[in-house]
């Protein structure tokens, strides 16, 4: 999209910038005082500290292509603190291109390295020779600055412009990182012919902190025009510190990122974008690139025909299913557009996700089916916000069909993926149905789980001390695609089984079955004949044994001290390690764990750990964790936290047996 406007004069004002705003902060200016920078009171293991991060947004007009364009300067100030850190002096600033014209543009950047040497303040300048560039993609370029002489206490100075062509949706500016800020701040100055949505994000105190509009002659127009200020401010920022079990760090870290709503210039017509979801549907469905490629049911007329002989309505749009999801090979990518047109797709039996789901849909409208794309964001790519209209909030698409009441959502792109059951980076929140009858949202809910069924049945050799026997490794759901996903990685059963003894000290592999590989997602059956050696620990007149293997859970995956966004699971978790322990004649089971049950409130998740002595010579363990809730709260997180722990304990605990 571009904006053209009759005036073909430039855009000039002078605006206030807040680099230096508390009078300190001057790029290229470093005294020997400035090395004494204050950061134990953020996070005292941080190995850098960013002193200062200032971003400021102009609206500028080239004439010569009669269109605005953004004005975006950066300056970033950091120290090094330990080694850990050495590879902030490495900068990737990435730019982009869309291939109709439109592009961005490193205008102006510098740098230095300062290091205070013996009281004395050296500098070292960035040279050409340190930077580099390279087309990564069609779409981004990429500028890699290498500061120089980047030790351990220096400080790191950096400044650049960029211009350019995307008004539409200016870049976020974060104002957190991993590593403790002192000062971060961002101004944005626009006229009035542009009307922004401002979108702010994130846990952290972020202050506005400029809202106001002025009044200033430009030299495009005769009469003064309007010019919105806004600047926002973040002092003394912790940390940002991603965790196990959250979706994309965006939703989280505090932002601030302005969206085009409307823009209305002289002598012309207001122009609306994406201002409400409505439009938005409007906008997607007259696309080339998606809802007009849905018009075009002679693409999958063959198709359709072979399948218009099943006369049971499931069954068909399982069998449609079936040959979209077999029959057209997934290229590995999402995607959100048809970029080649289906048609396409078809004869080279290739295709996005985005591709595979749409000509999906095609195929079942053209079975008369009431079918249509459902488009929704990923998990990786953020949450969608309901006061915000805006198509770039969405990334993916799945095809949908209305049978009654219900709408079964399918994603015909990976072929491992059985009928009605959709990647978990799909259950973000709801999706949005695009469709000339049927319009609004659906809720994206999971209908399988991670359950997993371990069970182990061990000898005791008595004359090695080493345990013999079989495990049946049972996967049900989202556990048989992650099995069947790795499994897949290696180039033989062989490859498999010869890293899965290499992970496992001790474990020897002596036959395997594996069962269900050929098959959609929804249970594998991996059974071994195994040798486990050195899993006994002599304790002078005790032997001990820790009967929960390799399957013993070690590591909290919540060690934060305060966690102040939500944990996610996706889907629910139900895991089973059972295992049978025999003892051979002459030994004897001297001290076992003690059974416990551990409740998490209203029914979210339950740990259990029994044990069932059959004999004198035969005890079974069993351990089971269930997470029924797959969203806790951040104060529920400590719950939690003590929830893994209780686990951790008790698969710490040893058995203990001795010689008769």
């Amino acid at each position: 999209m571009t904006i053209r406007i009759l005036i073909a004069v430039s855009l000039a004002w002078t605006s206030t910038s807040l680099f230096g705003s508390d009078g300190t902060i001057k790029f290229g200016k470093i005294a020997p005082e400035d090395f004494e920078v204050p950061y134990a009171h953020l996070d005292s293991a941080a190995s850098a500290v960013i002193i200062y991060h200032g971003g400021n947004t102009q609206m500028i007009y080239d004439a010569s292509h009669r269109r605005f364009r953004s004005l975006i300067k950066v300056h970033k100030r950091l120290k090094i603190l330990d080694k850990d850190a050495l590879d902030l002096g490495n900068v990737t600033i990435s730019l982009y291109r869309n291939g109709n014209g439109s592009d961005e543009d490193l205008r102006v950047y510098k740098g230095y390295t300062f290091i205070l040497n013996q009281g004395k303040v050296e500098e070292h300048k960035l040279s050409k020779e340190n930077v580099f560039r390279e087309s990564v993609s069609d779409n981004i370029n990429e500028v890699r600055l290498s500061f120089p002489n980047v030790q351990e206490g220096s400080i790191l100075d950096l400044y650049y412009e960029i211009e350019s062509d995307f008004i539409f949706s200016l870049p976020a500016w974060r104002f957190q990182s991993s590593y403790p800020t002192l000062i971060s701040e961002y101004s944005i100055h626009y006229p009035e012919y542009f009307d922004y949505s401002v979108v702010k994000k994130g846990y952290a105190k972020v202050d506005l902190i400029e809202n106001k509009v002025t009044n200033e002659q430009v030299n495009y127009v005769n009469d003064a025009i309007k010019i919105i200020n806004k600047a926002f401010q973040g002092r003394d920022l912790a940390p940002f510190k991603s965790e196990a079990y959250m979706t994309a760090e965006s939703n989280f870290i505090a932002s601030v990122q302005f969206e085009i709503r409307s823009t209305h210039f002289p002598n012309q017509t207001t122009e609306s974008y994406t201002q409400t979801w409505e439009s938005i549907d409007q906008l997607l469905l007259e696309d080339e690139d998606f809802g007009l490629q849905l018009k075009r049911g002679n693409v999958v007329k063959d198709a359709a025909k072979a399948l218009s002989a099943i006369t049971d309505p499931m069954e068909q749009i399982q069998a449609a299913y079936r040959q979209v999801k077999d029959n057209i090979t997934w290229d590995g990518n999402n995607g959100f557009y048809c970029r080649d047109g289906l048609k396409k797709v078809l004869d080279n039996h290739t295709g996005n996700a985005a591709e595979k789901n749409m000509l999906l849909v095609l195929l079942l409208k053209e079975l008369g089916q009431e079918a249509f794309p459902v488009i929704l964001s990923t998990r990786s790519h953020g949450y969608l916000l309901s006061y915000n209209p805006s198509l770039e909030s969405f990334n993916y698409v799945i095809a949908g069909v209305k049978r009654g009441d219900q709408i079964i959502q399918l994603d015909a792109s990976d072929p491992d993926l059985s009928f009605g059951t959709l990647p978990i980076e799909c259950f973000n929140g709801q999706g949005r149905i695009i469709d000339e009858k049927l319009q609004g949202w659906i809720d994206l809910l999971p209908h399988e789980t991670r359950k997993t069924r371990i069970v182990y049945d061990m000898t005791l050799n008595p004359e090695s001390l080493d345990l013999t026997g079989k495990i049946q490794d049972n996967c049900f759901g989202y556990s048989a695609l992650d099995l069947k996903k790795d499994f897949e990685s290696y180039p033989s059963k062989d490859d498999f089984l010869k890293e899965l003894s290499q992970d496992h000290n001790g474990l020897e592999i002596m036959d395997a079955d594996l069962q269900g590989l050929d098959k959609d997602l929804n249970t594998l059956a991996f059974n071994y004949q195994v040798n486990y050696h050195e899993q006994i620990e002599d304790a002078g007149d005790l032997y001990l044994l820790y009967p929960m293997f390799y399957e013993a859970t070690q590591h909290n995956p919540f060690n934060l001290e305060k966690r102040d966004y939500p944990v996610d699971f996706g889907v629910g978790i139900h895991e089973a390690i059972i295992t049978k322990l025999t003892l051979p004649d002459g030994f004897h089971f001297e001290a076992l764990p003690d059974p416990t049950i551990v409740n998490l409130f209203e029914d979210k998740g339950k740990f259990s750990y029994s044990i069932q002595k059959a004999n004198d010579h035969v005890v079974v363990f069993t351990s089971k964790i269930d997470i029924n809730e797959t969203l806790f709260l951040p104060e529920e997180y400590q719950i939690l936290k003590e929830f893994w722990n209780h686990i951790i304990q008790k698969h710490a605990e040893p058995v203990a047996f001795a010689k008769d």
